[in-house]
C-alpha cells in the first residue's frame, strides 16, 4: 500500500478494481440468469414431457386416452423423474469426492515434515533454552543461497524476546529455524 499511495496509483488502481468488480458482476448477472433458466425448466418440464405424451397417444392413436391409460402415463412418468431429479446432486457429489480424493491424495503423497538437525541436549549453560550458533540456513538444501547466514543466538529460559525488521528480513526465516523446519547448512542449533 506504501508504494502504492508513494507512487501516486490510487485513481489507476480504483480504476483497475472497478472494471474488475464490473467485469465479476457480468459474469454473475449470467450465472443468476442461467439458474433461474435451469430452474423454471426443472420445474416446468413434468408438465410438458405429461402433454407431449398424451399428446403423442392423440396423434399417434396408440392406445385409448381412458383414465387408466393417463394415470398409467402419469406413474411411469413420475416413476422415470425421480432419477432424473437426482442426477445434478449426484453430479455434484461425485466432482465433490473427487476434489476431496485429490486432495487426500495430495497430502499422503506429500513429503514427510524433516525436522533438520535440531539437537535437544541441554547446553553447557543450563539456563539458556534455545542456542544457535553461527547457524547458516537456505530453503533448499541442495542450494547454496542462505536465507540466513552466521546467525548466533542465545535464548534464556523464562526471557521474553521480540524479532523486528523490515518485510523479507527474514524474521520468519528465523523461527523456523529455531523450529527446526528449515533446513541447517552448517552451524548448531539446540
Amino acid at each position: 500500500m506504501k508504494i502504492i499511495k508513494l507512487q501516486s496509483w490510487e485513481e489507476h488502481l480504483l480504476k483497475l478494481i472497478y472494471s474488475l468488480r464490473d467485469e465479476e458482476f457480468k459474469w454473475l448477472r449470467e450465472n443468476q440468469h442461467n439458474v433461474a433458466n435451469c430452474t423454471a425448466l426443472f420445474w416446468f418440464s413434468p408438465t410438458v414431457v405429461s402433454s407431449f405424451a398424451f399428446w403423442g397417444c392423440s396423434f399417434f392413436n396408440s392406445a385409448p386416452l381412458d383414465a387408466v391409460t393417463m394415470f398409467t402415463i402419469l406413474a411411469t412418468l413420475a416413476i422415470v423423474a425421480e432419477p432424473v431429479v437426482m442426477l445434478p446432486s449426484v453430479f455434484s457429489s461425485m466432482i465433490q469426492a473427487m476434489v476431496s480424493f485429490d486432495r487426500i491424495n495430495k497430502f499422503l503423497l506429500d513429503d514427510e515434515v524433516k525436522i533438520y538437525s535440531i539437537e535437544g541436549t541441554r547446553v553447557v549453560n543450563g539456563d539458556i533454552s534455545v542456542h544457535i550458533e553461527v547457524g547458516n540456513f537456505s530453503w533448499e538444501s541442495e542450494s547454496r543461497m542462505l536465507v540466513l547466514k552466521d546467525i548466533s543466538l542465545a535464548v534464556k529460559q523464562k526471557e521474553k524476546i521480540a524479532i523486528c525488521g523490515p518485510v523479507g528480513a527474514g524474521k520468519s526465516s528465523l523461527l523456523h529455524a529455531i523450529l527446526g523446519e528449515i533446513p541447517k547448512i552448517s552451524g548448531s542449533v539446540s
